[in-house]
């Protein structure tokens, strides 16, 4: 009972993306925290990139789509 190179390589994909996802994430509420932190603003720019990248990353994880179907099975 082997599991189609498609279906391996979409696992791959999503946790790929999944993992830029949570480090997008964690860089934004922490950048977030700091600010709070030190009482200064946080850089518009950065945080509009940070966000900028979450979104397409969003979006790769939303093209992706469901997982294809195993003919192996």
């Amino acid at each position: 009972m082997g599991v189609e190179r498609a279906v391996v390589r979409w696992y791959a994909q999503r946790q790929l993306i999944e993992q830029q996802i949570a480090q997008l994430n964690a860089r934004l509420i922490s950048l977030e925290v700091d600010s709070a932190a030190t009482a200064q603003e946080v850089e518009p720019e950065v945080k509009q990139e940070l966000q900028q990248a979450l979104a397409k990353a969003r979006e790769q994880l939303l093209r992706l789509g469901p997982c294809p179907q195993s003919s192996m099975v």
